[in-house]
């Protein structure tokens, strides 16, 4: 199918600035350490903070997206859906966090007491640490408010909050395995469960579209992130990532 492959093609190359601005905000920061302690080791910051709790959800927003792109290219409609929902997830808890701070640009509130915690939590092993976690909710209130008195919410019968809430809900059938969800694994002549991907049915189109829209959300999460950390100079000395840029812009982030 030739137009899927474009398709295909079209969505991977709009990843790659995506991918290129990541890599410069890692380079920003500096590189971490590696440690070896008993049976763990691994890489950490040293003093790491709501900068680089924004770089490494870009690292799983834009990993996701490259994953999305694999998975449709064999029909894994499903394991798509449980990975656009964790770019939802992360998407929206960016933008909280760069949203909660104060003139200094250090975090407030909430979430400097979960910026904290999340950086506390860096062994796998030893006693189980109790995690303060965002609650989505109240992450889509804030977000939605905003974007609302930002007049980027074009429709007037319902709030930016609501049509997040409604997505992430959406998204999470695929992640919970509710029976609708479930179930469109199954069809075909004769009729069987399709365990192998479902490419090659109208399940294509949807893949398409779904990851086409989520790339735009990181894309626009990512612009907040250059502004947030003023990287306007770097970013536009780099001609890939001034054009991604300025079209994200351009197209209304």
């Amino acid at each position: 199918m030739p137009l899927f492959d474009n398709e295909i093609e079209r969505l991977s190359a709009r990843i790659v600035p995506l991918d290129r601005f990541v890599r410069l905000v890692s380079s920003e920061l500096g590189q971490p350490i590696f440690f070896s302690e008993n049976d763990e080791r691994g890489f950490r910051y040293t003093q790491p903070d709501y900068r680089h709790f924004c770089l490494l959800r870009s690292c799983r927003m834009v990993s996701a997206l490259n994953a999305s792109i694999a998975l449709a290219k064999s029909g894994f409609t499903q394991e798509i859906g449980v990975l656009l929902r964790s770019i939802l997830e992360y998407n929206s808890q960016v933008e909280y966090v760069l949203l909660h701070r104060d003139g200094t640009g250090a975090p407030v509130g909430k979430v400097a007491a979960f910026l904290k915690n999340f950086f506390e939590d860096n062994r796998r092993t030893g006693p189980v640490k109790k995690t303060l976690k965002l609650i989505q909710k109240e992450v889509h209130d804030a977000v939605g408010r905003n974007l609302d008195e930002a007049g980027f919410n074009d429709t007037k019968d319902r709030s930016s909050s609501e049509m997040m809430s409604n997505v992430y809900r959406i998204f999470s059938n695929y992640v919970h395995g509710r029976y609708p969800e479930s179930m469109d694994l199954f069809g075909g002549r004769p009729g069987h469960f399709h365990l192998n991907g479902m490419r090659g049915t109208p399940k294509d189109g949807e893949n398409i579209e779904m990851v086409d829209t989520l790339i735009t959300t990181v894309s626009n999460s990512l612009v907040q992130i250059v502004q947030s950390l003023n990287l306007f100079d770097r970013v536009l000395r780099d001609d890939v990532l001034a054009h991604w840029y300025r079209g994200a812009i351009e197209s209304g982030h």
